[in-house]
């Protein structure tokens, strides 16, 4: 749930009774939540800014689980989230992606405190990554550049500086507020993906996003829904996604129980 305890929609499900491939079916080794207004506010009080002040605080959670296959030895760790739907604050949908990078790294390498008590071994320290999720940017977003390609380049930069107005802080709380600067430079050793660049599955099997995975109108369409991977998986296949017109004018509808597509993929463990 968020930390105002109301849901936020995400959830992992994994096989967890033997068929023809065991390698397919999975224990629960850990559970993360992380909070993401809770790991900006942290940022931001390290930084030494006021996070009440500094357009960060927002009610965004990731779901991450680390599973082990009951055939194979290397654990997957699977990150879920939906980031914040502002699109005219890209630096602050861009910094909840980099902190939940920055938390699935860290509970890839086992530096982080799982919810509950966890069987994990120095084998699982290793795992194979999966990140899904609405992020809220289409494919050139600086978001999705910064999970795709491991950092921002300064056209991305430039993106994050222009958009969003520049902040106005108050430090002492004297009414009187100043320009202190774009998030993205107050907060900028913030704005990194330890994990490295992940791949698109999309990308990857299609050769390029979808055009579409969110369709409410003809003139909101895009594509905002991604699996990505680390090196440890390959995708190999991919839903195919419906044709614009069986969505006109927009969905839900009485075939689309969403205004979003189901992505939908299918990885191979490189070894």
């Amino acid at each position: 749930k968020k930390s105002s305890m109301s849901p936020e929609g995400c959830a992992t499900f994994w096989r967890v009774r033997e068929g023809r491939n065991p390698g397919q079916t999975f224990r629960l080794i850990e559970q993360h939540a992380i909070e993401l207004n809770v790991a900006a506010a942290e940022a931001c009080r390290k930084s030494g800014m006021d996070p009440t002040q500094s357009r960060v605080l927002y009610d965004n959670v990731c779901l991450a689980l680390l599973l082990r296959p009951l055939a194979g030895r290397r654990a997957v760790l699977v990150g879920n989230t939906q980031v914040l739907s502002h699109a005219k604050q890209p630096d602050s949908q861009t910094l909840q992606t980099a902190l939940i990078l920055a938390s699935l790294s860290k509970a890839a390498q086992g530096e982080s405190k799982p919810v509950d008590a966890s069987s994990r071994t120095m084998a699982d320290n290793d795992p194979a990554v999966l990140l899904c999720g609405n992020f809220n940017q289409l494919p050139d977003g600086p978001g999705i550049s910064l999970v795709r390609n491991g950092f921002l380049d300064e056209k991305q930069l430039m993106v994050l500086r222009e958009h969003p107005p520049p902040l106005l802080l108050d430090p002492q709380r004297t009414g009187a507020s100043k320009v202190a600067g774009q998030l993205v430079d107050l907060l900028r050793p913030y704005f990194v993906n330890p994990l490295g660049g992940l791949q698109s599955a999309c990308r990857a099997v299609l050769g390029s996003e979808p055009k579409f995975t969110r369709f409410p109108s003809l003139h909101k369409k895009g594509c905002v829904d991604y699996i990505f991977a680390n090196h440890h998986l390959t995708a190999v296949a991919c839903l195919d996604l419906p044709n614009e017109d069986l969505v006109k004018p927009g969905i839900p509808s009485g075939s689309f129980p969403s205004d979003h597509i189901l992505v939908y993929a299918e990885f191979a463990s490189t070894n």
